[in-house]
């Protein structure tokens, strides 16, 4: 008998081939305050935390909007189980969603980020999304690299007000799962 697909959450763990994306615990609330520093936290909505409660605090409304389904959070381990950051996907509920990520900085540059975001864009299709949205500050420029590489197109170019008070200029991207050939 064939299992249903739903949801993202019906794949998990989901596997590539140096990672391993599974569901948000509150064991990894000491990873956040950790690894989220100020320097990961320049081009991302939320602002690095001041304290461990705050990543607690965090960890706990993910794993509280896991539940209700509209929305998917995730840590990224490599398949020595070792944290090395998150993804997001906002509006799972709908056929749009939007992806966002971080990698830890010891972590970056070595083509996590790409990975993933090719492995969350071929499910795509199983889940009968229409298209993913890919933010990304126009300052990052490895971010920008990963839409551009994987055959996104750009769809919007908007201002964002963070949780921190600052003002990044995103370039949204879309990738379109009817012309994705990975």
């Amino acid at each position: 008998m064939n299992k249903t697909i739903a949801t993202i959450f019906d794949l998990l763990p989901i596997c590539t081939l140096r990672l391993i994306l599974d569901i948000i615990q509150t064991s990894d609330s000491d990873c956040l305050f950790n690894e989220y520093s100020e320097e990961i936290a320049e081009y991302m909505y939320h602002p690095a935390f001041k304290n461990r409660e705050q990543a607690n605090e965090l960890v706990i409304n993910r794993i509280n909007e896991n539940k209700l389904q509209k929305n998917a959070h995730f840590v990224i381990r490599n398949k020595d189980s070792e944290f090395i950051g998150c993804l997001g996907l906002i509006g799972i509920d709908t056929n749009k969603p939007q992806i966002y990520l971080w990698i830890k900085k010891s972590a970056q540059g070595i083509g996590y980020a790409s990975e993933l975001v090719e492995k969350i864009v071929s499910l795509g299709s199983v889940l009968k999304w229409e298209y993913i949205n890919y933010p990304a500050c126009i300052n990052n420029k490895s971010s920008l690299k990963i839409p551009l590489q994987l055959g996104a197109k750009l769809s919007a170019v908007y201002d964002l007000n963070t949780l921190g008070g600052n003002k990044l200029e995103i370039n949204e991207h879309r990738f379109y799962f009817d012309s994705f050939n990975k």
